[in-house]
C-alpha cells in the first residue's frame, strides 16, 4: 500500500512539474510577444506625437505670419515675468521665475528661466532654440539644457539635439533625440516628446497668441477711443 502511495505521489509531483514547466515556457513566450508588441506601440506613439508636433509648429507659423509679428517692434504689454524681443528674422521670448527658499519665503535662492528663440526664413519657422536654465545665487552654479531644432518645418523630430550643462560642466553635447533610449523599460525619447516638447511648443503657441491678440486689441481700443472722441466733437 505504501509503495502504491509513493508511486502515485511521484506521478502527481511529476505531472505538477510538467505543468509548471509548461506555464513557465508559455509565460516567457507571452512576455517575448508582449515586448515586441510594446516596441511597436512605442514607435507608433512616437510617430503620432511627431504629427502633433508638426501641427503645433504650423499654428506657431500662422500666428507669426498672420499677425506680422516680425514687423511689430513696439509691443509693450506682455504676460507676467516675460520679456519679448524682435530682431532681424527672429523672435526671442524669455520666461522666468524666482527660486525661493522652502522655509524662508522672502529668501531668493536663484532663478529658473527659459529663453526661446524662433528663427524665421521666408514665410516659415526655420529654427527653434530653447535654453532651460537654473541659476543658483549662493553657489554661482548653473544647470542648463539647450534644445535645438534645426528644421521645424520638416516632418519628424530625430534631428533635435540636446546639450546638457550641469554645475557649469558640459555633460552632453548636441545629442540627437534619435539617439536617446526608447524601449519598454526606458521609453525616454517618447517621454521627452510627451512631457517636454509638446507642452513646450503649446506654451510658445499660447504665449505668441496672447501677445499678438493683446497688442491688436490695444490698437482697436485706441482706434475706438479716437472714433468716440471725434463723434462727440460733432455735438458742439
Amino acid at each position: 500500500m505504501k509503495i502504491f502511495f509513493n508511486i502515485c505521489l511521484g506521478t502527481v509531483l511529476m505531472f505538477a512539474a510538467n505543468i509548471l514547466t509548461s506555464l513557465t515556457v508559455s509565460a516567457q513566450e507571452v512576455k517575448s510577444s508582449k515586448t515586441v508588441l510594446t516596441s511597436s506601440e512605442l514607435e507608433t506613439e512616437g510617430n503620432e506625437m511627431d504629427k502633433e508636433i508638426d501641427q503645433i509648429y504650423k499654428k506657431i507659423n500662422e500666428i507669426i505670419v498672420n499677425y506680422k509679428l516680425l514687423e511689430v517692434k513696439d509691443i509693450k504689454i506682455l504676460p507676467y515675468r516675460t520679456t519679448y524681443n524682435v530682431g532681424e528674422n527672429f523672435i526671442e521670448i524669455e520666461k522666468y521665475e524666482l527660486l525661493r527658499d522652502t522655509y524662508v519665503d522672502d529668501k531668493i535662492l536663484g532663478i529658473n528661466k527659459k529663453i526661446i528663440k524662433v528663427g524665421f526664413s521666408g514665410n516659415s519657422v526655420s529654427r527653434l532654440e530653447t535654453q532651460v536654465i537654473e541659476q543658483y545665487l549662493d553657489t554661482g552654479s548653473t544647470n542648463m539644457v539647450i534644445i535645438d531644432d534645426p528644421s521645424p518645418s520638416s516632418s519628424g523630430t530625430d534631428d533635435i539635439t540636446f546639450t546638457q550643462i550641469r554645475r557649469n560642466r558640459k555633460i552632453t553635447n548636441s545629442k540627437k533625440l534619435s539617439d536617446i533610449k526608447n524601449n519598454r523599460v526606458s521609453p525616454l525619447r517618447n517621454n521627452i516628446k510627451k512631457e517636454f516638447i509638446i507642452p513646450h511648443l503649446n506654451y510658445l503657441y499660447n504665449t505668441l497668441l496672447d501677445i499678438a491678440e493683446t497688442y491688436y486689441k490695444g490698437l482697436k481700443d485706441s482706434d475706438s477711443m479716437l472714433t468716440d472722441f471725434l463723434r462727440k466733437s460733432t455735438k458742439y
